[in-house]
């Protein structure tokens, strides 16, 4: 029979290593995603310059001063490209989320370990194994995940945390829309300030 610091330290256990499990799940699809949208940005952002270039080619019997910003938009897009290639390149989603998908699953498979704790000899030692087992899988991952994942683990499960059914869908909207929002803006803004200019100066 296990004493009492046993089970505080089997539900220390059995708690962090469930929240740590889902919020990194929920980092890994969180960085699958935006891997996606970076590259889905680029792509947009190429398309947008090239089919001002077309403008310039198919429609020259336009004004002057629109060619002239068309010229000086497509160069400026061209630089949003390069910029935007180098820095996300550098943030590797792909491989972090690849990274952070095992930490999971060897969590998980521990996690699996710990329920079969009671049948051991030695409690005690057994949980302290799991938890140098568990530092250990933490240290190999240098990987962690962010606190909006941690936010959308507890709306997961909201009512384990006892939170509001509505704060619960308005977390789950805001991780949905936060992590991804500089993609958003990229993709909306530059079609947005051409358009207002083009109206402009015609």
């Amino acid at each position: 029979m296990a004493d009492v610091s046993e089970n505080e330290h089997y539900k220390y256990l059995d708690k962090i290593m469930w929240e740590t499990k889902g919020s990194r799940f929920n980092t890994y699809r969180r960085l699958k995603k935006q891997g996606t949208l970076s590259i889905t940005t680029i792509s947009i952002l190429s398309v947008y310059a090239i089919i001002i270039s077309l403008f310039q080619f198919f429609f020259k019997t336009r004004l002057h001063n629109i060619d002239n910003f068309d010229t000086f938009f497509s160069i400026f897009l061209s630089i949003c490209i390069l910029v935007v290639s180098l820095l996300e390149a550098s943030r590797e989603y792909n491989t972090k989320a690849v990274k952070v998908y095992d930490c999971s699953n060897d969590i998980g498979s521990l996690l699996h370990k710990l329920k079969q704790v009671e049948y051991a000899e030695d409690i005690n030692r057994e949980l302290l194994n799991i938890s140098d087992q568990y530092n250990a899988i933490l240290k190999s991952c240098p990987e962690n995940h962010d606190a909006i994942d941690f936010e959308l683990f507890k709306a997961q499960n909201h009512k384990h945390y006892k939170i509001n059914p509505l704060l619960s869908i308005f977390i789950k909207s805001k991780s949905s829309v936060l992590p991804y929002s500089f993609y958003y803006l990229l993709i909306l803004v530059p079609l947005l300030i051409y358009f207002c200019v083009i109206h402009y100066v015609k």
